[in-house]
C-alpha cells in the first residue's frame, strides 16, 4: 500500500531538509528573538507568540553546523504537539510536497546513531537528497522540559 504524507521542504545552510507538515502550525517572518541568559546554546531566545512567548530554536547550532546570515528568506517554522510549542530558525522555505513511504531511504550507518533517532529517512528530489527529520526527537525529554 502506497501511504502519502505530506512534508515542508526547508533549507538549513546548504542542505535541504524536511519535517512533517501536521507538526507544523504556522510559518512566521522572522523576528529577531529577544535572548534569555543562561540557556542552551542552540537557544535564540524568545519571541512574542499569541498570548506568550515561544522559544526560538537554531537548528544549525544544535547540529554543530554553519549557518547563515539572516536574509529575507529567513522564516521562523512554528512546531507543535500537544502542550509543546517551539520555533525553529530556517534559511528558506521551499514547498509542501506529497511523498510516498515507498520513496524514503533509510540513513546510512555512517551517521552518529543519535543522529540516526531523529533523521528518519532521505528523499531524493530535483537531483538532491532532502533529509527527513523527526522534529521532536532532536531534543532530549530534559531539553524539551526546559523550552516548555
Amino acid at each position: 500500500m502506497n501511504s502519502e504524507r505530506k512534508i515542508l521542504v526547508f533549507e538549513l545552510g546548504t542542505e535541504k531538509y524536511a519535517i512533517d507538515i501536521a507538526r507544523v502550525e504556522r510559518i512566521l517572518g522572522y523576528a529577531k528573538p529577544t535572548g534569555l541568559p543562561d540557556s542552551d546554546k542552540f537557544v535564540e531566545g524568545v519571541i512574542d507568540y499569541e498570548t506568550g512567548v515561544l522559544p526560538v530554536i537554531n537548528l544549525c547550532t544544535k547540529f554543530n553546523m554553519p549557518g547563515k546570515q539572516v536574509g529575507s528568506q529567513t522564516k521562523i517554522v512554528v512546531i507543535k504537539e500537544e502542550d509543546f510549542k517551539i520555533g525553529i530558525i530556517v534559511d528558506a522555505v521551499y514547498e509542501v510536497i506529497d511523498v510516498s513511504q515507498e520513496s524514503i531511504d533509510d540513513v546510512p550507518a555512517i551517521t552518529k546513531v543519535n543522529s540516526r533517532t531523529y533523521i528518519s529517512g532521505l528523499l531524493k528530489r530535483d537531483k538532491s537528497i532532502v533529509i527527513l527529520l523527526d522534529i521532536l526527537k532532536i531534543f532530549s525529554d530534559d531539553e524539551k522540559q526546559k523550552l516548555r
